[in-house]
C-alpha cells in the first residue's frame, strides 16, 4: 500500500493544505489592514476637528493604494503568473536547478519593473492622483500623493514577495508563507504605531504606507532566506548586481521625471479642469520619456532584463506596423 499521499488523493490533500496556509497568511495580512484603517481613521478624525481637507485619512490611503496596485496587477502579476506553471512543473519533477534558474530570472525581471514604477510614482504622484481624483480640491490631491509616494517605495519588494510566494506554492510549502507572514505583519503594525507616535498627525497615514513598504522589505529578507535554503541559491552576485544597477537607473530616471515636472507650468489653483488637462498631458508625455530613459540606462549598464521586458511591446508594434 502507498503512504496515502500518493496519487490524485494525495495531490488534492497537498493543494488543500497549501490553500489553507495561504488563506491563513491572507487573514494575518488583514490584521494589518484593520490596524492601518484605525490609524488612518484617527488622522481623519483629527482633520475633521480642525476642518482640514489637506490631511490624508482613510479614504486617502485606499485611493493611494488603488493607484499603487495598478502596475503591480497589470504587469507584475502577469509576469509571475507566467512563471507559476513552469515553477510547479520543475518542482514536481525534482528539477531544482531549472526551478532555481526560473526563480532567479523572475526575481530580476520583477525588480527591474518594480523599480521603474517606483520612479514614476514618486516623480509623477501629484499628476497621477489628480487624474484619479479629478473632482477633489488640490490640498486633498496632494495629501493622497504623499501617501502614494510612501507606498511606491515598496513596489519592487512587493514584486519579489510574489515571486517567492509562487516558489513556496510550487514546492507545496504554504506553511512557510503563513509563518513568515507573522513577523511581516508585526513589522507593519509595529512600524505604523511607532510612526504614529513620532510624526505629526498630518503624516500618520503616510506613516502607515511607509511602514507597509518597510514590512515588504522584511518579508523579502525572510522569504528569500527560506527559498534560498530550499532551492539552493538565488543567483547571489548576479542577482544583486542587477538589482544595484537597476536601482541606480531608477534613481536617475526618477530624478529626471521630478525635474521635468518642475518645468511644467502649473494651472491656476481654482481651475480644476485646467489642472486635470495639464495632469493628463504631463503623464502622457513623461511616462514614455521616463520609460525610454530607464530602458536606455539599463542598456548602458548592461542589464539584460531591459530587453526582456520590452520584447513583448516590440513584437506587438512590429505586428501593428505590418
Amino acid at each position: 500500500m502507498g503512504s496515502g499521499l500518493e496519487g490524485p488523493q494525495g495531490e488534492l490533500r497537498g493543494i488543500t493544505s497549501v490553500a489553507g496556509w495561504a488563506l491563513g497568511a491572507v487573514l494575518l495580512d488583514q490584521v494589518g489592514v484593520v490596524m492601518a484603517t484605525r490609524v488612518a481613521s484617527a488622522a481623519s478624525a483629527a482633520a475633521e476637528d480642525l476642518n482640514a481637507v489637506d490631511i490624508a485619512g482613510n479614504a486617502a490611503y485606499f485611493n493611494a493604494m488603488m493607484l499603487y496596485l495598478v502596475p503591480h496587477s497589470i504587469v507584475t502579476v502577469s509576469l509571475v503568473t507566467a512563471l507559476a506553471t513552469p515553477m510547479a512543473r520543475h518542482a514536481a519533477a525534482g528539477d531544482l536547478a531549472t526551478l532555481r534558474a526560473t526563480t532567479q530570472r523572475g526575481l530580476r525581471m520583477v525588480t527591474v519593473f518594480g523599480l521603474w514604477s517606483t520612479a514614476v510614482f514618486v516623480a509623477l504622484a501629484p499628476a497621477l492622483t489628480r487624474i484619479a481624483l479629478p473632482a477633489q480640491p488640490e490640498a486633498e490631491v496632494q495629501s493622497v500623493a504623499y501617501v502614494l509616494m510612501a507606498l511606491a517605495l515598496g513596489a519592487a519588494p512587493l514584486g519579489l514577495l510574489s515571486v517567492f510566494k509562487r516558489v513556496f506554492f510550487a514546492l507545496e510549502d504554504g506553511r512557510a508563507v503563513f509563518f513568515i507572514q507573522i513577523p511581516v505583519t508585526i513589522a507593519w503594525v509595529g512600524g505604523m504605531f511607532l510612526l504614529r507616535e513620532t510624526l505629526p498627525f498630518a503624516w500618520w497615514t503616510a506613516g502607515v504606507a511607509l511602514a507597509l513598504s518597510l514590512s515588504n522589505v522584511v518579508g523579502v529578507v525572510l522569504r528569500a532566506n527560506g527559498v534560498r535554503r530550499r532551492i539552493g541559491g538565488l543567483g547571489g552576485t548576479r542577482t544583486l548586481s542587477v538589482i544595484a544597477r537597476a536601482t541606480a537607473a531608477a534613481i536617475a530616471t526618477g530624478a529626471l521625471g521630478w525635474w521635468l515636472m518642475r518645468l511644467i507650468p502649473a494651472a491656476e489653483s481654482g481651475d480644476r479642469v485646467a489642472r486635470l488637462v495639464m495632469s493628463i498631458g504631463t503623464v502622457a508625455v513623461l511616462i514614455p520619456v521616463m520609460g525610454v530613459a530607464y530602458w536606455a540606462l539599463l542598456r548602458l549598464l548592461k542589464v539584460p532584463e531591459a530587453q526582456e521586458l520590452v520584447a513583448p511591446l516590440l513584437r506587438r508594434l512590429r505586428r501593428t506596423v505590418r
